[in-house]
Parts: structure tokens; sequence; C-alpha cells
């Protein structure tokens, strides 16, 4: 919104204009030396007596006028302020209101997603059987819509969250180069279909850091994802990685048109976009930014006439840690929605694993002490308990204690990933997510 229109709404909330008030105030303090000026200039007769007298008369008139404009600009000012708070607080109750709105809705959208992407993924691998050409070109086209469905939903999920100032990191370590092949191959096909070059220029040198993953995927694919946008067709996007003391840094490089100076801050803020005809809501290099600054890290723009646009990430390296595995082939899956369970069992037994389903909580709970499952995937919002029972409870039971646990929830509360696996949870996945992505979490305690 622009400062005139942001001004026009408060003018209009106030219900008047406060600075025709506060000019009649400073007008009345400021007439004083007007008015002894004209004074002088008419007064011809000029004695000791008389402009001791008239002085004195002077300065009662100041004195009177000075209060007047004092007790007017001060009770205009009062009333300004008061009103201007009245606003802030409804306004930001509003927005607490809309964000609450926002992220209810985001958790209700998550679970009928997961279950259409889990379902597209299972028909995609001919769970179900062979599928004809356009089956399977109807299958990409979910696939893509399904994608971006989400993609709007997170974008909606982590604004609010950072906003609110909630956003937590849980940390983990991994390899900054895997993220960006991974992004690259994401995004390879859209590059391609525009006809623009996508390169990498990878570091020799491992680029290990201790972050929030997903979140580091989230600023990495905004990052790539808005230099592919903003390419003409024809154009280059480069992905340059290497690393500097203390840092691992990357460089997302595009031959689009030059940003201009005084746009290259602005393009961080929220809703801010250089091109309206560009898809996007003008959030992704907004959400970016906050994720590389909860690292302790830093994201800028550099462009010019003769050079490419260059948005650089510096973010803190770490050491390695070790993590140990289990191998078994049973697999517990306690699942309330039916649909999204019938589907994980699908990939789990097409991928060699033997799948067990529960539905509720004490069915879950009953198989998991009968069954001896190796693995459960636990989803903790289940029907009649509150969202830890479950998890606790297999932590409590001595059959139960040592099983590793992945819990898979849509729920999106503040710091819900540290609170289960301080319960005892081993691994932790978000909906709506991609089967395949639950599917390598599995492989790391069950390899195959």
């Amino acid at each position: 919104m622009k400062k005139d229109s942001k001004l026009r709404l408060l003018l209009q909330e106030l219900n008047e204009n406060p600075y025709r008030q506060l000019n009649l105030a400073f007008l009345l303090i400021s007439i004083i030396p007007i008015l002894t000026l004209i004074y002088i200039i008419y007064s011809n007769n000029f004695t000791a007596e008389t402009s001791v007298a008239d002085l004195t008369r002077i300065c009662i008139l100041a004195g009177v006028i000075i209060l007047l404009g004092y007790t007017i600009g001060y009770k205009v000012l009062e009333e300004i302020i008061n009103k201007i708070l009245s606003y802030a607080t409804r306004a930001k109750k509003a927005d607490e209101l809309k964000s609450k709105f926002a992220m209810s809705l985001a958790h209700d959208l998550k679970s009928p997603l997961s279950a259409i992407k889990a379902d597209i993924a299972g028909l995609r691998a001919g769970y179900h059987g062979d599928l004809t050409a356009k089956q399977k070109e109807c299958i990409l086209s979910c696939d893509s819509v399904t994608d971006r469905m989400n993609s709007i939903i997170m974008e909606l999920i982590d604004t609010y969250k950072y906003e609110a100032r909630i956003a937590k990191l849980n940390l983990s370590l991994f390899d900054l180069r895997d993220i960006v092949d991974e992004q690259k191959r994401e995004l390879e096909a859209i590059a391609v279909s525009k006809n623009i070059t996508l390169l990498i220029e990878p570091s020799k040198k491992e680029l290990a850091v201790h972050a929030d993953r997903e979140k580091m995927v989230r600023a990495i694919n905004n990052l790539l994802n808005n230099s592919i946008k903003y390419t003409p067709p024809g154009g280059k996007v480069i992905i340059r990685m290497l690393p500097e003391p203390g840092f691992a840094r990357m460089e997302f490089l595009n031959t689009g048109t030059p940003i201009a100076e005084n746009m290259l801050e602005k393009i961080f803020d929220k809703f801010e976009r250089l091109d309206a005809s560009v898809e996007g809501h003008g959030l992704g290099l907004a959400i970016a930014k906050d994720i590389i600054e909860l690292h302790n890290g830093r994201v800028w723009a550099t462009s010019g006439p003769r050079k490419p646009n260059c948005f650089t990430i510096l973010a803190p390296l770490a050491q390695k840690e070790r993590h140990v595995h289990t191998n078994n082939n049973k697999i517990l899956i306690i699942e309330d929605d039916k649909n999204f369970a019938s589907a994980l069992a699908n990939m789990v037994i097409a991928n060699g694993y033997e799948a067990l389903v529960n539905n509720d909580a004490a069915g879950g709970l009953k198989s998991a002490q009968t069954e001896n499952p190796s693995l459960i995937i636990l989803d903790l919002s289940l029907p009649g308990v509150d969202d830890y029972f479950v998890l606790k409870n297999l932590r409590q039971i001595d059959a139960t204690r040592n099983i590793p646990v992945i819990i898979s929830t849509g729920n999106v509360e503040d710091d819900l990933e540290k609170k289960v696996r301080d319960m005892g949870a081993d691994d932790f996945i978000q909906k709506p997510y991609a089967p395949e992505k639950l599917l390598s979490k599995v492989k790391t305690f069950l390899p195959k």
C-alpha cells in the first residue's frame, strides 16, 4: 500500500484532518511577533511612561495567546495520539485474528492435500496397474497443481509465522550442495520449458551446515525459482558455491533485466515485485531473507548494466555429527485419514516392507505391543485423544519404548518438532509431503 493511501485511511479513521487544528494552534502562537511589529509601526507617540504600560499589555496579550495556542495544540495532539493508539490496537487484533484464521485454514488443507499427493504418487508408480499415455499426462498435470497448492499453503504459513516472530529452528547437520542439487533437479523442467540454461558451479569442499533443513530448502528454492522467473528465454541461471572462512557462500546469478539500484533492498520486502506480469505473490524473497537471517546469515542482491543479477547467501558452516540406524522391515502406520494411510501402506509394500495400518489410538497402541513393528509412522491428530497421547504411551511401555517413531502431521504448532523429539520421537515430517520424501526417512531407519 502506498504512503498516500495509508495517510488517507488514517485520516478517515480519525474522522477529521488533524493538520487543520494543528495549523490553527501554531498560527495563534506565531501571530504574537506579528502583532508586536504592527503595534510598533503604528505607535508614533512613544514615551518612556506609555511604552512600559503598552509593553505590559503586549506581554499579557502574548501570554494569553500562547496559553490559548498551547491548550488547543495539546488537546489536538492528545486526541490524535489516543485515536492512533486505538486504531493500532484494533489493527493488531485484526492481524492476529487474520493470522490465526490463515494458519487454521492452512492446517485444514494439509491433510486432504497429502492424501491427494499420496494417491497421485501411487498411480504414477504403478501400484494400481499400468497407465495409458493420456493418464500419465493427467497425473503430471495433477502433480503440478498439487505442488502449486502446497507452495501457496507453505508461503501463507511461513509469512504469518515470520510476521508473528514465532518461527523456530529445528537444527540438523547436512551439506548445502545436496540441497542445491535437489532444487536444480526439481526446477530444471521449468528452466528447460523457458529455454533457460541452468548450471551449477559446485564447491569442491563440503559445505556442511548445522541448520533447519526444511527452511534452507525453502530459501534456496525461492531464490532459484525467482532467478528462473525473471530470466528471459535464452538466458542463463548459474548457482555458484564456494566456502569462505566460517561460511558457505552461494550465488544465484541470472541474465535477466538489471535491477534498479533503489530496488536492490526493496525486493526483499513482503509483496514487493519487480514485474506484476510475472506469476507470484511477492513473498518468496522476503521469506528467503527471513530464513537466512534466522540462521545468523546474510542475503543481498547486486546488479548492474553490464553484469548479471546476483543474489548472494552467506550461511555459517558447522561440523558433522554421527547417526545410529536400525535395520528391520515391519512398519506400523497409525493414521486417522484412511485414504492417506492406504496410500502410505501401498508405498511401503511396493518398496519391500510389510505394512500394518491402524486408524485410531487404541488400535495403534495394541498393534505396537503385539505386532512388534520395527518402525512406527504416527499421525499426531487422532480422534478421541490429545495430540501427544500415543507418543507418550509408546515411550512409557516397555514393549514399545525403543521402536523408532516418525511423526507425520499437519499440525503447525510453534516449535512442534522440538516438542515431539523431546518426548522421544526419532524423526518428523510435515504434511503435505510427497511419499518419496517419507520413504527416504524410512530408509534411514530400515535400509534395504
